[in-house]
This record gives C-alpha cells, structure tokens and sequence, in this order.
C-alpha cells in the first residue's frame, strides 16, 4: 500500500502544479490583445478538460481495488503525460 499511497501523492502533486500553470496562463490572458486572448482561452479551455479528466482518472485509482489499480495506472500516465504536454505547449506559446 505504501508503494500506492505515494503514487497517488504524485499525481496530487501534479495536479496542483499543472493547476498553478493554467492560473498563470490565465493570468496572461488578461492582458494578452484581444486577438491572442481568445487562442489563449481555447487553450486554457482545453488545459481544463485535460485537468479534469485526468482528476476523474485519479478518482477511480483512489477508489479502486488491488486488481484494477494497475490497468488503471497506464491510463492515468497517459493523462498526465498528455495534460504536462499541453501545458509546457501553451506556456512557451504564450
């Protein structure tokens, strides 16, 4: 359990960071011109969904049994491997 315990303190950790980095693109989006405001927005609307699909994947980790957890496991990776993407996209893009 300790092995799972600390790897759903990761993904916590993640979330909250990629969190703070959609907050900071948002931030630039308020003073971006009007034009770059909107293709920051769809972006940032984007880097939400991404957000919380992988929140509803670590959900069912949190909640699932020992049999689960592994195939699990790969789909939350996958998740955030895609959601850090797109987020390190949109932060040199903008």
């Amino acid at each position: 359990m300790a092995l799972r315990d600390a790897y759903m303190d990761k993904l916590d950790a993640q979330l909250r960071e990629s969190q703070a980095e959609i907050q900071r693109l948002t931030a630039k989006a308020s003073s971006a011109r009007a034009e770059a405001r909107v293709a920051v927005e769809e972006k940032i609307a984007e880097l939400h969904s991404r957000q919380q699909a992988l929140t509803r994947r670590v959900e069912s980790l949190r909640n699932a049994g020992d049999d689960a957890w592994q195939d699990l496991v790969s789909g939350a990776e996958t998740a955030w491997s895609e959601l850090r993407s797109s987020v390190r996209s949109a932060a040199q893009r903008f």
